[in-house]
């Protein structure tokens, strides 16, 4: 683009100039549209001929980002990588780090979630985990398979090697404190590499809460698989997983093509073949 040499910003030249590059997203376009729009309010109270760009141009439109659905095999390759001792760096355990993302596996719980969990959120002889106030401030709890709390309890033994006396989190780094983000982050994006997940250096793969989307998906494939009636059972997935309200689960069926897949079979065979 020219230099326009214009006396004044113009919102014809402000939305000219914000969709100029044209290997982006409109939530780029959007995003330079907004920073042409702040400095535009600042020129304005020296210049009165600025116009500034409305807010109904290029609007940013949320949209959830379609998720990754791990293969049972590339979940095994995940959490073997992050057992190596290889993937021990930066104060995280390579153990902590397997037991962290088989809890991730099998229960579908944010990363927040799993960070804040404080000892006595554990409980091993009852099998349950107290998810304390996260995300929209709900509370909730969350039933442990058997075989999940086998290796609680082997991470357990472990924690009482390692933990400061001090902290009550249930999962600690090799120093005994609290895990922060950046370093399950950190070791999570290792790991993957190493699973051969993602290439080393690439901005984008799949994530750790790619996982939670796996578990809820892997569930209500199994639901379809199983049962010929499911809308009684998205509401008790809805509690498991913290969702709001049960929109955030039929999400999966749009975006999912194996539980589109399902579904229309179930509505041809309710339909006696014919859709």
């Amino acid at each position: 683009m020219k230099s326009k040499r214009a006396a004044a910003i113009t919102s014809n030249l402000a939305l000219e100039w914000a969709m100029l590059p044209k290997d982006v997203t409109p939530h780029t376009w959007a995003f330079r549209l907004g920073v042409i729009r702040c400095f535009a309010r600042y020129r304005q109270a020296k210049d009165k001929r600025t116009e500034i760009p409305s807010t109904d141009l290029l609007p940013i439109r949320y949209r959830r980002r379609h998720p990754y659905i791990y293969k049972k095999s590339e979940v095994r390759k995940l959490l073997m990588a992050a057992k190596s001792p290889s993937n021990s760096f930066w104060g995280l355990s390579n153990n902590t780090l397997y037991y962290i993302l088989g809890l991730a596996a099998a229960t579908g719980l944010r990363r927040s979630e799993i960070l804040k969990l404080n000892l006595d959120d554990v409980d091993l002889i009852n099998g349950v985990l107290t998810i304390k106030m996260t995300k929209f401030r709900k509370s909730r709890l969350v039933p442990l398979h058997p075989t999940v709390i086998k290796k609680l309890q082997q991470y357990v033994r472990r924690r009482l090697i390692q933990a400061n006396s001090k902290t009550d989190a249930f999962f600690v780094t090799k120093r005994g404190i609290r895990l922060t983000t950046p370093t399950l982050n950190f070791g999570f994006l290792h790991a993957s590499i190493k699973a051969g997940l993602r290439k080393s250096g690439e901005p984008f793969g799949p994530r750790l809460h790619d996982l939670r989307h796996t578990f809820a998906v892997n569930t209500l494939i199994r639901w379809l698989r199983e049962a010929d009636e499911i809308d009684n059972k998205i509401p008790a997935l809805s509690t498991y997983l913290g969702h709001v309200n049960p929109k955030s689960t039929h999400w999966y069926f749009s975006c999912v093509p194996e539980l589109m897949r399902l579904v229309r079979l179930k509505m041809e065979k309710a339909d006696g073949g014919i859709l």
